[in-house]
C-alpha cells in the first residue's frame, strides 16, 4: 500500500522565483523499479502533467522545481501521483499555493 507522508512543502510563493515542490512516498512493498510518480500544476494557466518518473529507492522524497509565473494573489493547484510496483495507485489530491 503507497502512503504519503504529511510533509508535502513548497520552497516559495513568490511570483517570479523558482519554487520546490517537495513529497515523501513510501510503500510495505517497493516503489523502485517499476513504479512511476508524476507530477501536474496548473502554474502556467492551464494544467501541465511532467513525464512520468520512475522510482529510484524505497521510500523516496521526491523534489521538482517551477517557475511561478502566474499573478500575485493566484492559486496555483498542483498534484502527485504515483504507482508502485505492484500497480497500486495514490495521489495526493490538489494541493494549492497562494502566490504572493
Amino acid at each position: 500500500m503507497l502512503q504519503l507522508t504529511q510533509d508535502f512543502s513548497t520552497s516559495s510563493s513568490v511570483n517570479g522565483t523558482s519554487c520546490v515542490f517537495a513529497v515523501t512516498v513510501n510503500d510495505n512493498l517497493a516503489l523502485n523499479p517499476d513504479g512511476q510518480w508524476i507530477f501536474g500544476t496548473n502554474n502556467t494557466g492551464s494544467w501541465v502533467w511532467n513525464s512520468a518518473v520512475n522510482f529510484t529507492s524505497t521510500p523516496q522524497q521526491l523534489q521538482i522545481l517551477k517557475y511561478l509565473i502566474v499573478k500575485v494573489g493566484d492559486t496555483v493547484a498542483y498534484e502527485w501521483n504515483f504507482t508502485d510496483n505492484a500497480g497500486n495507485v495514490a495521489s495526493t489530491g490538489l494541493l494549492t499555493l497562494l502566490v504572493s
